[in-house]
């Protein structure tokens, strides 16, 4: 069996930042400059509409890019934000100037993640390391713009013409947060999306980010996509990946997402509702043959469990213990005395691995683990599991980055141990 990595997935070749490369023409009049999430231009007789402006290492090379593609100075009218990320909303200073209106979703302050920076810094790294590599440490550090302005808010729907064109923003929220916007241009029958559709054009979008987010809706989403088709277009650029061109194409790639979301949720609830728990719908929910889609972001039962908590909450209804403040971890100290001890765990964390049960072998290491921190043969087992994990997840970036990042960190662990000896 083939072990996926991140490396050679192609989420890295779809939000690889390269400044040499310029912008991409989709239509007479829109732009493409590719990025973590693309940033797009569309040009009129009498000035331009940026929507999205890319981090803030990046937006003076968005601007460089679409001059040099155009053989004049950008004379931008307005910017949309389809959302509020940094990797949507950071180059907000390379296209203003006085007299440019900002447009984002009214849901954008609350979309704003800064406030919690410290926290998921750490956790980005462990899930999304792989592609910070390629894109912050050749970008630079700085992503989002301090001065960033927005100066009019959108409900459902909110339309302006520049140039004699029209432009409509209409809310979509059920991506990958709650202010997210399409720009409909219907003269051309052109639709920017954003990040609407995942971050993978043509897989599921990732309803649960395990790095940390605001829950994202799949009932939203659904709404949403639907918005986006029975707009007709007859070209959808997305945030990532090319631009998809004639209105059956558009119309069969969403339709595909569409139906592949719809059935999962369909049988999830079914499932709840027939009393099934959470782990078991985790376990027998997945898509059939004909509406399978390509590996993404995650794995299948992630959107079950998305659904099911997007719905119920965290209270499971499994155990009062869920409701109070004592995790299952707090009685491991007792386990091990009840057990004989670290070396018995690990013991038999090892003969879980030899009969091909990781989780079962993560598990009972980590209570090892929780009384002897270099304990050689939990960290072996540990280390043993987290491979055959590895070995059996399915190409999905944020699975296998997390897994990654476990397994290094244990590795590296190991090796300390072994140097001092510790443990059995």
């Amino acid at each position: 069996m083939v072990r996926h990595s991140t490396a050679a997935h192609p989420f890295i070749g779809l939000t690889r930042w390269n400044s040499e490369r310029g912008a991409d023409r989709v239509t007479e009049t829109t732009w493409t400059s590719p990025a973590v999430t693309n940033c797009h231009l569309v040009t009129t007789d009498d000035g331009d509409v940026v929507v999205n402006t890319g981090y803030a290492y990046a937006g003076a090379r968005h601007v460089e890019r679409y001059e040099q593609a155009l053989g004049r100075p950008v004379d931008v009218r307005k910017i949309v934000y389809t959302q509020t990320y940094w990797e949507q909303t950071g180059g907000w200073s390379a296209f203003t100037r006085p007299g440019v209106e900002t447009i984002a979703h009214r849901n954008h302050r609350l979309c704003n993640q800064t406030e919690f920076s410290s926290f998921l810094k750490p956790r980005n790294v462990r899930v999304l390391g792989a592609m910070m590599n390629k894109n912050i440490s050749v970008g630079g550090a700085e992503r989002r713009d301090p001065n960033l302005r927005i100066d009019t808010v959108v409900d459902d729907s909110f339309a302006f013409e520049v140039g004699g064109r029209r432009f409509e923003l209409l809310a979509a929220p059920g991506g990958e947060f709650i202010d997210g916007l399409l720009v409909w241009v219907p003269d051309e029958k052109v639709v920017l999306s954003g990040n609407l559709m995942g971050s993978m054009p043509g897989t599921l979008p990732n309803f649960y980010t395990i790095r940390g987010t605001q829950i994202r809706s799949v009932s939203l989403f659904l709404d949403s996509a639907r918005r986006l088709i029975d707009l007709g277009a007859e070209v959808h650029v997305a945030g990532h990946g090319d631009a998809t061109v004639g209105a059956e194409e558009v119309r069969a790639g969403i339709q595909r997402v569409i139906d592949a979301a719809t059935y999962l949720r369909t049988r999830t609830v079914e499932g709840m509702n027939a009393g099934k728990d959470l782990w078991t719908l985790m376990d027998e929910v997945t898509l059939p043959k004909e509406l399978a889609l390509p590996p993404g972001r995650a794995p299948v039962a992630w959107t079950v469990r998305a659904i099911w908590e997007e719905n119920i909450g965290w209270f499971r209804m499994e155990s009062a213990t869920e409701l109070y403040n004592v995790p299952p971890a707090a009685i491991r100290d007792e386990l091990l005395e009840l057990g004989g001890g670290p070396d018995a765990f690990a013991d038999r964390a090892a003969k879980n691995v030899a009969v091909g049960q990781p989780l079962r072998a993560l598990q009972l290491s980590e209570i090892a683990l929780s009384g002897d921190a270099m304990h050689i043969g939990a960290l072996t087992a540990q280390v043993a599991a987290l491979g055959q994990l590895l070995d059996r997840a399915g190409n999905n970036f944020d699975e296998l980055g997390f897994l990654e990042s476990e397994l290094a960190s244990y590795q590296q662990r190991l090796a300390d141990a072994s140097g001092g000896l510790s443990g059995a």
